[in-house]
Order: C-alpha cells, then sequence, then structure tokens
C-alpha cells in the first residue's frame, strides 16, 4: 500500500478494504442496509487522504438516522469521528499541518481548541476509540475505531453514525471492533 503513489493509495486500499469489510462486518454489498452484529444504524469506512476522512463507503439500515457523509465524500480530518481516529494515528508532520491550519466548526460541539484536540488524539491512540457526540451533526453522535493492516498500521476507520442515545456507547464499541477485527483478518488473506 505505501509504495503506490499519494493518489491512488486510497483508491487502492478501498479496492482490497471493500469486499473485506463487507464480509467481515456482516454487510450484504448487494443490498448494502444491513449492518455489523445488530447495530442497525450508518456503518461508514475511511481512509486519510491530505488533510480530509475520505469515506470510501457507507453502509445504512433503512431505519438508520440522519449521516451527513457521503461516499466518495470528505470531511476535514479534525471533524469526524473517522478522521480523528486517522488524524491520532497519521504521521506527525500530518498531525501539526492541521493542527496549525485552520480548524473550523461544523456544529458546536466540533473541536477547534488546538490543546483540546491534542489531548483528544492522545486519548485516540491511548483507547483505540473515540466517542463523538454532536461533531459534525449536533444530534447524532457517531463512534469510531481504527482499522489495521495485518501489520498492525492504521489504515483505515470504520464508524456508526447514529441519532443521539440509540445504543448504549460500549454496546457499539464491542461490534465496531469485532469488526474492525474481521476486517484485519481479511486483509491478511488478501494483502501480499
Amino acid at each position: 500500500i505505501s509504495a503506490e503513489p499519494a493518489t491512488t493509495a486510497p483508491m487502492r486500499i478501498a479496492v482490497t478494504l471493500m469486499p473485506c469489510a463487507s464480509t467481515a462486518a456482516g454487510f450484504s454489498p448487494a443490498t448494502r442496509t444491513a449492518s455489523p452484529s445488530g447495530v442497525r444504524q450508518s456503518t461508514q469506512l475511511a481512509v486519510s487522504e491530505n488533510e480530509d476522512a475520505l469515506f470510501l463507503e457507507r453502509m445504512s439500515a433503512p431505519s438508520a438516522g440522519r449521516n451527513l457523509a457521503h461516499v466518495a465524500g470528505r470531511l476535514p480530518l479534525h471533524t469526524s469521528s473517522a478522521g480523528l481516529v486517522l488524524l491520532a494515528h497519521a504521521p506527525a508532520d500530518l498531525q501539526e499541518r492541521v493542527l496549525a491550519g485552520p480548524l473550523p466548526a461544523a456544529t458546536e460541539h466540533s473541536v477547534t481548541d488546538r490543546a483540546a484536540l491534542r489531548r483528544m488524539l492522545s486519548e485516540i491512540r491511548r483507547t483505540g476509540r473515540i466517542v463523538a457526540h454532536g461533531f459534525v451533526d449536533s444530534e447524532a453522535t457517531a463512534i469510531a475505531v481504527p482499522v489495521c493492516s495485518p501489520r498492525g498500521e492504521v489504515i483505515a476507520a470504520l464508524a456508526v453514525v447514529m441519532p443521539r442515545g440509540t445504543h448504549p456507547d460500549e454496546f457499539v464499541l464491542t461490534h465496531l471492533r469485532r469488526a474492525s477485527d474481521g476486517i484485519r483478518a481479511s486483509l491478511g488473506e488478501t494483502l501480499v
């Protein structure tokens, strides 16, 4: 993956990750309406591209709440749960570039204070997750975990977006981690 030019690496990751993610998370690629292990909301997969989270896939149950991220859409890394997971595990130069630049707010709950963002990134690295209440949509909670390569490198983020108060955080985290582990296992079978 890292040998690919920067402009094609996210696409190569997408081609490799999506069949693995669909299978591991229990999604039917044809219908794209199921959700991992009973979390009947929107689940999305994102990779880092420059200073954005690039959303490669979004699978939503028919009853899922509103989700503002779209396939092939982008959000600044510091705003979404998936982007924050990616930023927390990004190279130091990318983290510093994001922290030095403008940090526009998507909602009143978005983190725009540099010191608070640094603390949040450290906490994400420590816990392996983020629960973001109202960061992109003030009525939504998004929970994200990293997706690792078989070598342990964070290559993507898997997130669930739901209306606030829909599921207890630990319930969703358990299912997200299980799906992330399944993707990692599937990647071990597909990456050379």
